[in-house]
Parts: structure tokens; C-alpha cells; sequence
């Protein structure tokens, strides 16, 4: 939760409906199958483009002036946001809890992690 009040000493409040936890679990099993399907296959992970995009952030991260942990994980999750996103789901801006494929295809059902989450991580996607 953004909420400050319902983040505090360290544990951070987490909601159902954010796309945080799901996302990074669908990517890490996209990312896990390309790789074993053939380790030798261009990844979002192994791309050069994620690499500057993570040390641009680390960059605004160790810049900013305000250090509290709420102030650096705000600025991450809008990092995440602003720099990352695109590059893993170049179509869905915000929060892929509100996109139509969230809703009417990955929600509360399996996915076909070829069909659906490849594309998502491996290069050319």
C-alpha cells in the first residue's frame, strides 16, 4: 500500500489487486522457461537495455534527497514504473491491474507461460 499509515517499522502493507507481486512472478517464470528452453536466448534479463535502465534509476535513487526507506521505495516502485515497465510491457502503461489483458485473459487463470509470458521477455517481443 501507499498508505503511510499502514506502512511502518520496516513491513509494508500488500494488496491483492497490485500488479507488483503477480507481474514479478510472471516474468520470473517467463524469464526461468526462455532460459531453459535455450540459455543462449536474448532476454529481457540478459539485454543490455535493462542493465543502463536499472543503473539510471540507481543513479535518481542515490541522488535523491530525501533517504528514508519510504522516500527511496516510493521512488523505486516509480522507477520500476517509469523505466522499466515499458520495457517489459511496452503496451501496458500503469497499472496492468486496469489493462484488458490483465482482465479478461491472465486474471485468476493459468497461463501458457510460452504463449503468454515469452513474448514478454525475450528479445524482439
Amino acid at each position: 500500500s501507499m498508505e503511510p499509515s499502514l506502512n511502518s517499522n520496516g513491513v509494508f502493507t500488500a494488496h491483492g489487486y497490485s500488479q507488483i507481486p503477480p507481474v514479478s512472478a510472471m516474468l520470473t517464470a517467463g524469464l526461468a522457461t526462455a532460459y531453459l528452453d535455450d540459455a543462449q536466448c536474448i532476454t529481457l534479463y540478459s539485454s543490455k537495455d535493462l542493465v543502463k535502465k536499472l543503473a539510471h534509476l540507481d543513479q535518481h535513487l542515490k541522488s535523491a534527497k530525501d533517504q528514508s526507506a519510504w522516500a527511496i521505495t516510493s521512488s523505486y516502485i516509480g522507477g520500476m514504473f517509469c523505466y522499466i515497465q515499458p520495457l517489459v510491457t511496452p503496451t501496458i502503461i500503469g497499472d496492468v491491474g486496469l489493462h484488458h489483458r490483465w482482465q479478461g485473459e491472465w486474471f485468476g487463470r493459468d497461463l501458457d507461460v510460452r504463449k503468454d509470458l515469452l513474448p514478454l521477455v525475450t528479445k524482439g517481443h
